[in-house]
């Protein structure tokens, strides 16, 4: 029974109208109607009043799967966090410079090849400066440090989150007036991803044209500097991608919205060992296909598709 059915079930029982039922939760009848009707869903904080005015448990309105009425007598605030605007401030200052720098080591992965391809590129136009061997070990050195920095770059900033994990499993509710201006902050980041996610596919764009255009005008001769550029402009771009859009999430987080939603952060735990291993599974995709193929001006795609492919698994456990 879904959450919609329950309030109807309760209200009933109780004798009330949704007019009196909105007037006892301080909301109008309209909203009463709507979360009825589950064409929304209530506020954290009016699902504790609805507990308590009930006198049922918080896990019996919120979980679809408890069928039997939950009564309780104990008041249900204590079981939820509370978060007040200094903690709120505490999280999106945190997040935003660790999911900043989360940004710069995606971005040091794609740009981690660009010296290797420079320096092979020198070597087969001048071989009687360097040996191959030489400018394979020049190239290498790079490559590794770059992938080397991003890995302590992931494995850091995700131990600083990790005392807000909490936000991506439990419920919780903001103090009074919170949630008013962590809504405004919401607002602005979402018109922000929005400039920046047509930017940055403009920027991919522009590096696929380059190379395709150089290679039309100039056959082969710039090729390989040109998969230079495509890495650089790219980088670039996916950076700001996973920054923004990670930014954007951390909002979703603490205003329980889209994906961290009350009914899906439900299901949300189920995904946490899948995000794992995908992801480690997509890192070493790409640098091994790329390190057996030599080419990074096509293996890049990985990325975005991978991402693609996530949001797909995320909707298909989110259903069950």
């Amino acid at each position: 029974m879904i959450l919609a059915d329950k309030i109807i079930k309760l209200r009933k029982q109780n004798g009330w109208s949704q007019e009196e039922l909105a007037e006892k939760l301080n909301v109008s009848r309209q909203s009463v109607s709507k979360w009825e009707s589950a064409i929304s869903i209530p506020d954290m904080d009016k699902v504790v009043k609805m507990s308590k005015l009930f006198g049922v448990s918080t896990d019996y309105l919120l979980k679809d799967d408890i069928e039997d009425i939950e009564y309780t007598n104990e008041s249900q605030e204590e079981s939820f966090r509370r978060l007040s605007q200094e903690q709120v401030n505490e999280y999106l200052t945190i997040s935003n410079q660790a999911y900043n720098k989360i940004g710069y080591g995606v971005m040091l992965c794609i740009y981690a090849p660009i010296i290797l391809i420079a320096i092979m590129m020198f070597y087969e136009s001048n071989p009687g400066i360097i040996t191959e061997n030489t400018a394979a070990a020049i190239g290498l050195i790079p490559l590794f440090t770059f992938v080397l920095i991003a890995v302590v770059l992931f494995i850091n900033n995700c131990m600083l989150l990790s005392k807000f994990n909490f936000l991506e499993k439990e419920l919780f509710e903001l103090e009074y007036g919170v949630q008013g201006v962590v809504e405004k902050r919401n607002e602005e980041i979402t018109n922000e991803f929005r400039r920046n996610l047509v930017f940055s596919i403009a920027l991919i764009f522009v590096a696929v044209m380059q190379l395709i255009i150089g290679e039309l005008l100039f056959e082969e001769v710039l090729g390989d500097y040109l998969v230079c550029i495509l890495l650089a402009l790219v980088g670039f771009a996916v950076y700001r991608l996973v920054y923004y859009g990670m930014v954007k999430l951390s909002y979703s987080k603490i205003l329980q919205i889209d994906d961290y939603s009350i009914q899906r952060k439900q299901k949300r735990h189920k995904l946490d060992a899948v995000a794992t291993i995908y992801w480690s599974l997509m890192a070493a995709l790409y640098l091994g296909i790329s390190f057996i193929t030599f080419r990074w001006d096509i293996t890049w795609i990985i990325w975005p598709v991978a991402g693609v492919l996530y949001a797909a698994i995320e909707t298909i456990f989110s259903s069950k």
